[in-house]
This record gives C-alpha cells, structure tokens and sequence, in this order.
C-alpha cells in the first residue's frame, strides 16, 4: 500500500502483527513485529489492540522522518 511517500505493508496472523515501510527519498526501511500473548486476546479469541504494530511504526517514522505519514496515520 502506499501511505504517501512510504511504500507499506502490514499483516496480522496467528497471534502476530506485523508493519514494514520503505521510504524512497531518505532510503529509509522500518520494520516492525509484535507477538501478542493471552492478555492480547478477548473472551472470543478477537485481538484487543490488533494495530500495536501499526502506532509503533507510526511513532518511529514520525520520529526517524517527520511529517512523511499521511495524517491518518500520525500519531495522536
């Protein structure tokens, strides 16, 4: 997906959640993981946060290259 300048992808499965992006100008890759236990899990087995991976790549692009993420994507 392209969010703005960055080339993005993000997948969710088997208790896992993933985001990477690629910023052409600055050559710039972040990649981010998480794995989620129990306590990620409501009583019908639904992620509770399912976009953890999600803000923290958002966090450390504005971080490492600001003002490149599309305002959906900012952090609040």
């Amino acid at each position: 997906m392209n969010l703005g300048p960055w080339i993005a992808l993000s997948k969710g499965f088997g208790g896992c959640d993933a985001m990477a992006g690629y910023l052409p100008s600055t050559k710039l890759t972040i990649a981010v993981v998480v794995t989620y236990g129990p306590g990620a899990y409501d009583d019908q087995g639904s992620y509770k946060n399912s976009d953890a991976s999600r803000k923290i790549f958002a966090s450390l692009a504005d971080a490492l290259a600001p003002g490149t993420l599309p305002k959906e994507m900012q952090r609040n």
